[in-house]
C-alpha cells in the first residue's frame, strides 16, 4: 500500500527528487510580521515620548489659559475634536504668552466656549508643553502601552510560531532528517470557518532511538472534500530529525 501523504507536494521528497521545505512561506511570514513589529516600535517611541511630557504635566504647574479656538475635522469616519488656547506663564525670568492645541473629547468640547477661561497645566521647564488641566491624567498613555504592547506582541508571536521555528525545523530536516515509516491511529474530516476542508490525522511511528512517538497534524485538503479520510493503519512517512524536529510528510 502508497504511504498517505498529509502534503501531496511532498512526493517529491519521499521519491528523493527535492529536499524537503520550502522557504517561500517563510518569507511570506516574515513579511506578513514585520509590519506589526515596525508598527509595535513606532508606538512605542510615541509612548515613551507621551510617558515623560505626561510626568511633567503631572508634576506641573496650573494656571488660566483663554480658549481660542475649537474645531472639528471630519477627516475619517469619526470626527476628531480640538481646542487651542493662550497662557501667561514665567519663563527664564519673564511672563510670556504661549499658545497650544491638543485634541479632546466630545463631551469636553461640548462643555468649552471660544473666549472663556480654561484651566491648564504645564511644565515650568518647558511652557509649550501643555494640556487642560482636568485632562492632565495616565488614561492615554496607558491606551498607547496597550496598543504597543499589543502590535509588538502579535507580531513576535507571528515572527516566533510562523517564521523562526518552521525555519528551525526545515534546516533541522534538511540537514540531518531521514524519512521514517509511520500508520495512521485515526483521521478526521470537517469543514471550517472558511468552508476548508481540514483534514487531521493523529498518526504512531518509532523513532531510531527505539521511542514510539505520537501526535497529530492537519492540512487543508480540498481535494478529499468528498473522500473518506484514510483509515486506521494507513502507511505513513514522516521526516524526522529529533524527537523534538519531525513532521507528517
Amino acid at each position: 500500500m502508497q504511504p498517505f501523504l498529509l502534503n501531496p507536494k511532498n512526493a517529491a521528497v519521499v521519491t528523493r527528487q527535492k529536499p524537503y521545505g520550502s522557504d517561500k512561506f517563510v518569507w511570506f511570514m516574515l513579511l506578513f510580521s514585520i509590519p506589526f513589529l515596525l508598527v509595535g516600535c513606532i508606538a512605542l517611541g510615541f509612548l515613551l515620548r507621551d510617558v515623560g511630557a505626561t510626568q511633567a504635566l503631572i508634576n506641573g504647574d496650573d494656571t488660566q489659559a483663554t480658549i481660542t479656538q475649537l474645531r472639528i475635522e471630519n477627516s475619517g469616519d469619526d470626527p476628531s475634536y480640538f481646542v487651542a488656547y493662550r497662557f501667561e506663564a514665567p519663563f527664564n525670568g519673564t511672563s510670556r504668552s504661549f499658545e497650544s492645541s491638543h485634541i479632546i473629547d466630545q463631551a469636553t468640547y461640548r462643555s468649552l466656549s471660544e473666549g472663556t477661561s480654561v484651566a491648564v497645566r504645564y511644565d515650568p521647564a518647558n511652557p509649550e508643553v501643555s494640556k487642560l488641566s482636568a485632562l492632565v491624567n495616565w488614561n492615554n498613555v496607558l491606551m498607547q502601552l496597550a496598543f504597543a504592547v499589543m502590535f509588538s506582541l502579535f507580531g513576535g508571536l507571528a515572527l516566533i510560531f510562523f517564521v523562526i521555528r518552521p525555519w528551525r525545523l526545515t534546516k533541522a530536516l534538511r540537514s540531518r532528517g531521514q524519512m521514517l515509516p509511520g500508520q495512521i491511529i485515526n483521521a478526521s474530516a470537517e469543514k471550517d470557518g472558511d468552508g476548508d476542508w481540514n483534514l487531521e490525522i493523529k498518526y504512531y511511528f518509532v523513532s531510531p532511538y527505539g521511542v514510539g512517538i505520537t501526535k497529530t497534524q492537519s492540512a487543508i485538503r480540498n481535494d478529499l472534500r468528498n473522500t473518506a479520510p484514510p483509515p486506521a493503519n494507513t502507511p505513513i512517512v514522516v521526516m524526522f530529525a529529533d524527537e523534538r524536529n519531525f513532521t507528517l510528510l
